[in-house]
């Protein structure tokens, strides 16, 4: 009973004391910002682009027909409607576990777990480190493709050899 009770009791009170939203809830909006994309006039949505990206500003402006440059935009647009709540997610993410690390003390079985999780770089905070290199990578990643369409350059087949490489 006081292996399985009192863990169990404990992270019911964390993920009570500490609310925290699905990420599912995260996902669908950021989806429901991107779809409804396509109803919003190009203009605005390149307005809020440059507006987080201004050094894409000074770039050729948007020919009457679709283009990459406003598709890339809108799925930027998109993913930044949700930054608020995705940096909500992470802080409570963060400070359950928080509060986890620190039951941690007062239950053994608990802590062994904890403790292995953290040896095997499997726990919360290697999670988030990893998410955070992904982070990163996706924005050199941008910054790499968006000079493209952008900038109405080609884009040949050489071109993948330049591309960032995902160091895990």
């Amino acid at each position: 009973m006081l292996t399985l009770v009192p863990p169990k009791l404990g992270h019911v009170l964390i993920n009570r004391a500490v609310p925290v939203a699905q990420g599912v809830e995260l996902t669908l909006a950021q989806r429901e910002a991107v779809n409804g994309a396509w109803d919003i006039p190009r203009g605005a949505t390149m307005k809020r682009f440059f507006a987080n990206h201004p050094e894409w500003r000074d770039t050729p402006p948007l020919p009457p027909e679709f283009h990459r440059k406003w598709y890339f935009a809108f799925h930027q647009v998109g993913d930044e409607s949700v930054a608020a709540k995705v940096r909500t997610y992470r802080e409570g993410l963060e400070t359950r576990d928080a509060a986890a690390r620190t039951a941690d003390w007062v239950l053994p079985g608990v802590g062994v777990r904890a403790l292995l999780t953290r040896m095997a770089g499997t726990d919360l905070q290697a999670q988030l480190a990893y998410q955070d290199r992904v982070r990163a990578y996706q924005e050199q990643l941008r910054h790499f493709y968006y000079d493209y369409p952008f900038h109405d350059r080609p884009f040949y087949v050489a071109d993948f050899a330049n591309a960032p490489r995902f160091e895990p």
